[in-house]
């Protein structure tokens, strides 16, 4: 085993291919890395470079990959970022397990959060799930998920934070308007309806 590096962090992200370079994960991301110390290293989970598209064996690639990366380095923490669909929380269950039998502590980031979907969490799926409601800690963009895992049963410590937007979204140009009642909105998102945009608007 290599000699540890202290505090090094292991950040999972998803593909980097130019849909997902397009999303709130990889930006958040990019827009952080300024302000972090040069002690992480980013896992991705790229599937486009993988021979056989079926999703067993691309899950079975990417248990292994990471089994091998927490093996050969001590990592300090590996960072999870999590959305609540079936597919994300039985991987990153697995990834949990994976850390914790290398002695890696876990933190998830729960980007995104669909209510109806917490019952992946719940029983029958969670003999299978409820890993991830055993990571040391976890990163929350809203106060009601931390209400949510709560009523899951997570019990270690839960941190909320604001998203980040770099300074350059803010320089747009103004629609011209000699209404005094319009006003900017700012819809920080891919232009989606499962993101919300019809709702805002």
């Amino acid at each position: 085993m290599e000699e540890q590096i202290e505090n090094k962090i292991l950040i999972v992200i998803t593909d980097q291919n130019e849909e997902n370079r397009l999303g709130g994960v990889y930006n958040f991301y990019m827009d952080l890395e300024p302000l972090l110390e040069k002690n992480y290293m980013y896992h991705s989970l790229n599937n486009d470079r993988m021979l056989f598209k079926n999703k067993i064996f691309t899950s079975l690639v990417h248990f292994v990959r990471m089994a091998i990366t927490l093996s050969k380095t001590d990592y300090a923490c590996l960072v999870l970022n999590c959305s609540l669909n079936f597919n994300a929380v039985l991987r990153d269950s697995v990834f949990v397990i994976i850390a914790k039998i290398c002695n890696t502590k876990v933190l998830v980031f729960w980007h995104g959060w669909d209510f109806n979907h917490e019952k992946f969490l719940r029983f029958p799926y969670s003999p299978l799930t409820r890993f991830l409601l055993k990571s040391n800690s976890a990163i929350v963009l809203y106060s009601g998920i931390t209400k949510s895992l709560r009523n899951l049963g997570y019990t270690n410590p839960v941190h909320q934070l604001t998203t980040l937007v770099r300074k350059s979204a803010f320089r747009y140009k103004k629609a011209d308007s000699n209404q005094e009642d319009t006003f900017n909105l700012i819809f920080f998102s891919r232009v989606e309806a499962y993101k919300g945009i019809y709702e805002l608007i």
